[in-house]
This record gives structure tokens, sequence and C-alpha cells, in this order.
């Protein structure tokens, strides 16, 4: 049986050229947002794919591939949406994290197994279907409520992220590829269990959460399991201490370097975003009545592409 591999030690004072992409068609606030916590925490990023036209998942992919191509073979790639990410925490943050887990390709976890093909909660049993993803992912007794992969936001190195986005990339829905993939085999990716990158704050649905109930306010519920905090971190050696404000998860105690706000939880987002980046956050703001009876903050829909 083999041995499982160490993790590689780096010297102290290594860092890794790292670089944060997105594609996004238009631009809108949360596009706004995006670039404007990007920009202050200090992340070398890259929007690709502005002014072209929408072409779906498997375009998106085949773009990024395009891209993290022409990197230094050292890089450290920072994959996510643009139009439902907010910045939390900077880049050598998520190397320290990014070393702390000690893997080459890190997912966030989300509660909810709701995408592409193994979105249909009533089909039956059997590979590729929702009810077995489910049952493999639960026999592998995941330590947190937090265990299917979402592909919002995707931490690696340069040559893993390029080999796994190339098994993707004619998928339709590449979340679902990679939900497949690692069905297969549980080393295909890591999800960041403690929150150390990433944290996804889902818009849940009773049919696909693997802990909502008929009483819940799906558009809240994640929320509840954050809480507002105060961070310092040392900018540059010791010479400047910054204070900001995070979100830390009440199960992990993790406080991620972004939260993702996945299944179009506008209602978190603006909220929390607020929270975040105070007045230059720019809200998401078309109003429409819900269904649980409150009013919420939802976006336009064609900008979660």
């Amino acid at each position: 049986m083999d041995k499982p591999k160490a993790k590689k030690v780096y010297p102290s004072n290594y860092i890794p050229p790292i670089y944060l992409v997105t594609l996004s068609t238009d631009n809108n606030n949360a596009l706004e947002n995006w670039k404007h916590g990007a920009k202050i925490l200090g992340y070398n990023y890259t929007i690709l794919g502005l002014g072209m036209k929408w072409g779906g998942w498997s375009f998106r992919t085949k773009e990024y591939i395009k891209y993290i191509r022409t990197l230094p073979d050292n890089a450290l790639v920072i994959l996510v949406d643009g139009n439902d990410i907010l910045f939390v925490r900077g880049p050598e943050q998520i190397w320290k994290s990014f070393k702390k887990i000690g893997k080459p390709l890190v997912f966030g976890g989300e509660v909810s197994c709701c995408t592409g093909k193994y979105a249909n909660p009533l089909a039956g049993g059997g590979k590729g279907k929702r009810s077995y993803a489910v049952e493999e992912i639960h026999r592998r007794n995941p330590p947190t409520r937090y265990c299917f992969p979402n592909a919002g936001c995707i931490v690696g190195w340069k040559k893993e992220l390029l080999s796994a986005l190339e098994i993707v990339k004619e998928e339709n829905d590449d979340q679902a590829g990679h939900l497949e993939q690692y069905l297969k085999n549980s080393d295909y990716l890591t999800i960041d269990w403690g929150h150390d990158i990433v944290g996804n704050v889902n818009k849940v649905g009773v049919l696909w959460c693997v802990d909502c109930t008929i009483l819940d306010d799906l558009h809240t519920k994640e929320m509840t399991y954050w809480e507002k905090k105060n961070a310092k971190e040392t900018i540059g050696g010791d010479k400047l201490i910054k204070t900001y404000n995070v979100y830390q998860n009440k199960i992990t105690g993790g406080i991620p370097c972004i939260l993702h706000f996945a299944g179009k939880n506008i209602y978190g987002y603006n909220h929390m975003g607020a929270y975040l980046y105070g007045a230059a956050f720019r809200p998401i703001e078309i109003p429409v009545k819900q269904s649980v009876g409150k009013t919420a903050l939802l976006g336009i829909s064609q900008i979660w592409k």
C-alpha cells in the first residue's frame, strides 16, 4: 500500500505568483464589487470575456484553459465566479491557507447537491443520479455539512487545475463534471473543510440541502451559520496592522478569504456585502416579492452566467 505523500515544505518567506481569474461577459454592480474587493486586498487579477457573447459553461471553461496556459508553471491560480463573490482577505492569506491544506487542488464545500445531472431529487438510483451522489458522499463520513464540491471558487497549482479543466471542458455543467470525477476518485479534489479559503453561503432548496426543512427561510438559513467578526493582519512584515470586517463560520470556526453566494443568494450577498465593504458596496437592487412572504433583493438572473 502506498504511503500518503507528505506535505511539501516551502521556505517561510516564499510566496508563489498568485493569479486571480474570472470570466464575465458584461459589467454590473456585482462585478464592480468584485473589482473593488480584489483591488483593496491587493490581488493580481484578470477578468476574461468582457464584451463577448456568453456561450455557456463549456465556453467559460475553455476560455479559462486558454488563459491559464499562458501563466508561469509555478503559478497558484484562484478561479472564481464573477457575479456572486465577495473578497474578505488577501492573497497572502490564501497562500497560507493553501499551504495549510497541503493539497494541489482545493474546492469550496456546500450543503446542496443540485448541479447538472445530479440535480433531480426525484430521479431513481444508479450512477449519475443525485441519490447516488448523496449516498456516496455520506458514505465517506464527511467532517462537516459542507460536503459537496462547489466550482464557484477553485484554488490550485497551474498543472493540476489545467488537468481538471481539461477533463470537464465539454461539460454543459462544469460543476457536475467535477462532482462526477470526485465520486469516482476522492483524491480528484480536496474540499476546504475548515473554511480557510472559501465559504459558500447558498440560497438553499428543501429538496437539495442536506439538512433543510420546509420551516426554514431558504434565503437566510445559511446566513445563520455565519457571524460578524473583526480581524487584524500585519501587512508588509510588521509595518502596518490592518483591522477589517470578516465573517466566521459557527461550525468550523473558519474565517474564509472569499465568500461565494451560490444558488443566486442575492439577499445574503447584499446583506453580508454591506458589512464587509461599507459605503463602497453596490447592492443588487431589484426588489421581488418572495414566496416566503418577505421582500428580498434579487438580481437579474442573466448576470449569474
